[in-house]
């Protein structure tokens, strides 16, 4: 009988360690399919999962889903220059120009993750004909234009904001940093830990935390996070040289001491309101925080044009009058 049991512990500690191998397998694919892109990939859409057979279901739970590079849809259709800068990321880094007549400087718009910079032609357009500012609009690394395929979805993401702040200075006048959900996390760490001075931020739905975004995901397909977010994030940092759960935008928020305005969709469920709220709490005044209560994680301008662009021209005016 006792040998007996002492095979069963054994057994159930065997199965326990091959579970545990299991999960991090599973973990590590998962976070390099997330954080690698491929040129051409079969993709698959959530609502398609269902029709799927059992063996390809196992296939995606165990190598993950490929993500297909996101790439510019449409070219601007006012005048532009493309322009190409060199990242201490190691990639060389596209973006396009939108001048100015009598500019007093530039606004660099900085996209999220997997979004690049024609998904906010619209709001570049909206900034130039409003402001007196060029506009830059930015492919991060391994999106549209830049070269690589490897995000970090915020953290080498900061060397490319900084890449892109030296060449505006370039152009003269104020530097204007415009970060959307990834772009913003890349530009809170950029200013706070890379010694960036721009004149103001104007930042759209932040995460708080690397973290905290992947527990989110979790949540928002019905699957328990405790302790899945924690070992997606650790090897997503491993595979990307860094470590992952050190990347917090409240931290940098409360390093940063430039002018800032924090937007947020009140119906956003990749970011929740408490992570919003600590973050403005941590940045030192001057500050402003708009609520835009209809709008989920998407174009805030798409919804409310009018509100979005007074709420910039108002938060300007306050802290930079001479762009009037």
């Amino acid at each position: 009988m006792k040998k007996v049991f002492k095979i069963s512990i054994r057994l159930f500690f065997f199965l326990i360690l091959i579970l545990i191998i299991l999960i991090n397998v599973i973990a590590y694919k998962q976070a390099y399919n997330f954080t690698h892109f491929v040129t051409q990939a079969e993709s698959i859409a959530i609502e398609d999962i269902d029709q799927l057979s059992f063996q390809k279901k196992l296939k995606y739970l165990f190598e993950g889903v490929a993500t297909p590079r996101p790439v510019n849809d449409q070219l601007p259709k006012v005048p532009y220059e493309t322009v190409y800068l060199e990242s201490d990321s190691g990639n060389r880094l596209e973006g396009w120009l939108l001048p100015t007549q009598h500019a007093k400087g530039t606004i660099i718009i900085l996209p999220g993750y997997t979004n690049v910079k024609s998904h906010f032609l619209e709001e570049a357009y909206a900034l130039r004909k409003s402001l007196p500012y060029n506009i830059l609009l930015l492919d991060f690394s391994a999106h549209g234009g830049s070269t690589g395929n490897m995000t970090s979805i915020g953290y080498f993401e900061a060397l490319d904001v900084a890449c892109a702040y030296t060449y505006a200075q370039t152009l003269d006048g104020d530097v204007i940093l415009y970060g959307i959900s990834m772009g913003a996390v890349a530009t809170l760490r950029a200013v706070s830990e890379l010694n960036i001075t721009p004149q103001a931020l104007l930042l759209e739905c932040p995460y708080e935390s690397m973290l905290k975004a992947v527990q989110n995901r979790f949540e928002m397909v019905g699957v328990p996070s405790f302790g899945l977010a924690e070992i997606l994030v650790f090897w997503g940092g491993i595979q990307n040289g860094y470590w992952a759960f050190d990347l917090e935008s409240t931290h940098y928020a409360a390093n940063i001491n430039v002018p800032t305005l924090l937007m947020y969709g009140a119906l956003d469920k990749r970011v929740e309101r408490g992570e919003i709220d600590r973050i403005y709490e941590q940045l030192p005044s001057p500050k402003m925080f708009k609520v835009f209560e209809d709008v989920g994680h998407s174009s805030y301008y798409a919804k409310h044009p009018r509100i979005w662009r007074s709420t910039i021209k108002d938060f300007l005016l306050s802290i930079l009058p001479k762009v009037y």
